[in-house]
């Protein structure tokens, strides 16, 4: 019982570091609970309580998908607990036979885990341990080398050399090898919040600062009317992102943007809706960026994309959403299964194939040469770090993401969803626009810091209303945008050593070596 209730405890505290609790210390100490458990048991029971620690982790941070599915919540909850579950399981199978310390064991497996979930079956990196410190400007600026995944492993450090030390206490004879965790801790912390706080301070290197002025609309359209195919429905809604976008043109913005599907399903760029955006923005002199649901002339298709209007009225340019979600906007395995049909909620939805790099000039300009270069990620596009650096690599000197939340009602799925747009900032280096339907949408710069974010009193969600910021960015690239998950390769072949060792050394059991 008391094993059960500290998997628990685990599990709650794990929940709590993530919005909209948002008490992010809970994630320094919360795995210790559970490391306490795997020093102790066997194999079996260490995957067994790993299991119901994931379990009650990610019920209570993804429960907001019952809301399209109570089966697919369930099913999800029941999938990513696993990841939980393994990790436990190799963790205390390598400290049982190593007898080293939890905090050379244990951060290299977490990493992997999260890395595998955020690929595997096209992956769902939700609620990574790293995100839940989106509010520590200082010490999650190191994540411009080593990515939100170099900031889950410090707080897995962390949580392993305390227990670490607490094994230590019980029973000296294991040896002051255990407090080795605790001074690589101690000196990590210290470096990442020295690194972070002159990097925040200090104008860092280079090129020259450029600034747009950009305006965001936040419409608050109910999903039911959303869906709703009928002309009238489509034409209010057009309606609403006009009107909130004439009390922008005050500031005199170069693109206005709106979120995804402002306009839904557009039958082979609709002409009559498609006239009032183009006559929008050449009345106004300003580019227009917005989410459309359409059907391509060509393939009859459907596709969720970004149209990007200029000040003369043509449409510019068009990204097409490559990472659909599954079961949301695809059916994976449809020709097999096709009853699956039946439980997909949007639509079926063709996948885009370029990592467009959409750009506009400047109004004063014009006769520069020199572009605007941006990259517009479309719903939980912008949770995948390798997808969104791609369009970085690509030449993106800034980031938008527009996204319609409103499928999952007042829940922490928007603040969640908004508080990933923080280390697409800080990995890339690069200021991010998080623009949604019915909120969180706000301005985010290149060391993660949020502001102008659209509210009226304390509500920020289900909510209509504006927001304009000045943006500024220059040409320079992070190490991260660069090279890469470096820092994950380090921490596998450090794993595959263990593993190594695991395999083909031969230690000696010790009856002593733990507490009773």
């Amino acid at each position: 019982m008391k094993k059960l209730f500290l998997s628990l405890i685990s599990g709650m505290l794990l929940a709590i570091s993530f919005p909209k609790v948002d008490f992010e210390y809970g994630a320094w100490i919360a795995l210790v609970p559970l490391f306490l458990i795997l020093v102790k048991v066997d194999s079996r029971k260490a995957f067994t309580f790993s299991y119901i620690t994931g379990a009650v982790f990610f019920l209570l941070t993804i429960y907001w998908i019952s809301f399209v599915s109570t089966l697919g919540m369930v099913l999800l909850v029941l999938y990513l607990s696993l990841y939980i579950a393994v990790f436990g399981f190799f963790t205390n199978c390598l400290f049982k036979r190593l007898k080293l310390p939890l905090a050379l064991i244990a951060p290299p497996i977490w990493i992997l885990s999260e890395f595998i979930r955020a690929h595997l079956l096209t992956g769902f990196p939700w609620v990574l341990l790293g995100y839940s410190q989106y509010k520590q400007i200082a010490l999650i600026q190191s994540a411009s080398f080593i990515s939100v995944y170099g900031i889950s492993c410090l707080i897995v450090l962390v949580n392993a050399s305390i227990a670490d030390v607490w094994l230590f206490l019980k029973n000296r004879r294991i040896g002051w090898r255990f407090l080795i965790g605790p001074a690589l801790s101690l000196v990590a912390v210290i470096a990442f919040l020295i690194y972070g706080n002159i990097s925040v301070k200090a104008d860092k290197r280079g090129g020259v600062k450029e600034s747009i002025k950009v305006g965001i609309v936040q419409p608050n359209i109910m999903q039911e009317e959303k869906a709703a195919a009928l002309y009238n429905s489509r034409e209010r809604a057009l309606n609403i992102h006009l009107n909130l976008s004439e009390k922008l043109l005050k500031f005199k913005p170069d693109i206005i943007i709106w979120p995804e599907t402002a306009l839904t399903y557009i039958d082979n760029y609709d002409e009559k809706l498609i006239a009032k955006l183009k006559n929008f923005a050449k009345h106004n002199n300003l580019h227009l960026l917005t989410g459309v649901c359409y059907r391509s002339h060509a393939t009859s298709k459907f596709y969720n994309s970004v149209f990007l209007f200029a000040p003369n009225g043509a449409m510019r340019q068009r990204y097409d959403k490559i990472h659909l979600v599954p079961f949301g906007e695809y059916i994976p395995l449809k020709n097999l299964f096709p009853f699956l049909s039946k439980v997909v909620p949007i639509g079926d939805f063709d996948h885009g194939k370029e990592y467009t790099v959409l750009n506009f000039y400047k109004k004063d300009r014009l006769d520069s040469g020199r572009k605007i270069k941006f990259a517009c990620t479309i719903c939980f596009e912008n949770i995948f770090s390798d997808f969104t650096r791609q369009f970085v690599r690509n030449g993106a000197q800034f980031l938008i993401n527009v996204t319609n939340d409103s499928w999952f009602g007042i829940s922490s799925a928007p603040y969640q969803h908004m508080s990933m747009s923080v280390f697409r900032a800080v990995e890339n280096h690069i200021p991010v626009i998080f623009n949604a339907n019915t909120g969180v949408s706000c301005f985010i710069d290149k060391y993660g810091r949020i502001s102008n974010k659209i509210s009226k009193g304390n509500d920020d969600i289900f909510i209509a209303g504006t927001s304009f910021g000045n943006i500024c960015f220059n040409d320079e690239k992070a190490f991260y945008t660069k090279y890469g998950n470096l820092f994950v390769i380090f921490n596998i072949i450090w794993l595959v050593i263990l593993t190594g060792i695991y395999i083909f050394v031969r230690i000696a059991p010790c009856p002593s070596f733990l507490p009773t």
